[in-house]
């Protein structure tokens, strides 16, 4: 008895394990249903001697892949999730604000300009880097790699940069992270100077006039930072060697927040216009002027990426500043105060009608291992018209 109720047991479990396996075989995923013409749109593959673009809004925050290509020009002019270069060999690249990552594995003597939250490469060699990135820089078994600013602009980036999540004044590109085995030779180098940006870039067509696409430094939508990894060099007795740091604070009108941001880049560029003496070396989003402190101190230590890290994990999800942070410019040289009176207030005038902000000038002088911040120049915008 008992064995022939089992069998019918064993039955009865049978045919209810048939409508399930039938949902099983016939479950289908959104990504089954794209053929092949679909993926081919977010691919570039196996292209020789080609000229290869994708304009604004043709990829929309996709995934994108570029593979086994040879003496190429590829541009993506959108905003992409991450993008992935492997397997290529004298190719200039553009690519767009990513919302990840930018990964490029086993290329060779090409050219790249990219925008993004990370930036890594592996098994590369003669690479020329162009690059935006929101944390560290990390390389793995590469050689003979040149890191410089990202430089360009064009229509529509700035909203790009803001889908993607990026902070315009959020960028170490700088600060490469090595995690090759042999640290017998340097890997990589920074070219701050933007001599060979010109001719690294002479492929990409700039004759699209809705894109108005252009690499002037003055024009970037990334403030050109020289980068900075060491203040060793930082001596009081020479004037040359002087900091001042310009504050720019937030105001708690995010309308009105907002326009100050919008021209920050304006002053960044009458600066270094009207101050070629100045250079700018990095700029932050931060919430006080400890967080920069910090930054210098730990600069001394060559400790950067410690204090970069820890403000990556509070501040990479905003893609603008923060009613309760300011920007704030680090420069090496003599701040003309006056100078800078005169530019902020012909560019931020205008903006603040019936609000208020606040911009500072701060001298920084080196104590030993302490920087101590003095106030050269307050500015109160109340009313302004």
């Amino acid at each position: 008895m008992g064995c022939l109720m089992s069998k019918k047991s064993d039955q009865q479990q049978q045919q209810q394990l048939v409508p399930n396996q039938q949902w099983i075989k016939d479950k289908t995923y959104s990504w089954s249903n794209r053929d092949r013409s679909q993926l081919m749109k977010y691919m570039i593959e196996n292209e020789s001697n080609s000229i290869q673009i994708r304009l604004p809004g043709e990829i929309n925050g996709e995934q994108f892949i570029i593979q086994n290509c040879n003496d190429s020009t590829i541009c993506l002019y959108d905003y992409s999730n991450t993008v992935t270069i492997d397997d290529c060999r004298n190719c200039t690249f553009f690519i767009g604000p990513v919302i990840g990552s930018v990964v490029i594995r086993n290329c060779e003597d090409c050219r790249l300009m990219s925008a993004s939250q990370q930036f890594r490469t592996r098994d590369c060699k003669h690479l020329d880097l162009y690059v935006f990135c929101s944390t560290q820089p990390a390389i793995e078994s590469c050689h003979n790699l040149i890191f410089s600013c990202f430089t360009a602009n064009y229509k529509g980036l700035q909203e790009q940069f803001e889908k993607a999540n990026l902070q315009i004044y959020n960028n170490k590109w700088f600060n490469v992270y090595d995690f090759s085995i042999d640290n017998r030779e340097k890997h990589w180098t920074i070219d701050s100077s933007n001599n060979k940006l010109n001719e690294s870039f002479c492929s990409i067509p700039l004759d699209n006039e809705h894109l108005n696409l252009n690499f002037n430094p003055l024009t970037s939508l990334v403030p050109i930072t020289k980068g900075i990894t060491s203040l060793d060099s930082i001596n009081n007795d020479d004037d040359n060697e002087s900091f001042g740091m310009i504050i720019i604070y937030s105001h708690s009108s995010l309308t009105l927040h907002n326009k100050i941001e919008n021209q920050v880049g304006k002053i960044v560029q009458e600066i270094q216009l009207d101050h070629k003496q100045l250079s700018l070396l990095i700029t932050r989003y931060m919430d006080s002027e400890s967080s920069i402190r910090n930054i210098l101190t730990r600069m001394l230590n060559d400790k950067e990426d410690e204090i970069m890290l820890k403000n990556d994990n509070n501040n990479n999800n905003k893609s603008r500043l923060a009613p309760n942070q300011s920007i704030i410019m680090l420069y090496r040289g003599k701040i003309n105060a006056e100078r800078l009176n005169e530019i902020c207030r012909r560019i931020l005038c205008p903006q603040i009608h019936g609000g208020c902000t606040e911009i500072k000038f701060k001298m920084i002088e080196r104590n030993d291992n302490e920087f101590i911040f003095n106030d050269c120049l307050t500015l109160i915008f109340d009313n302004c018209f």
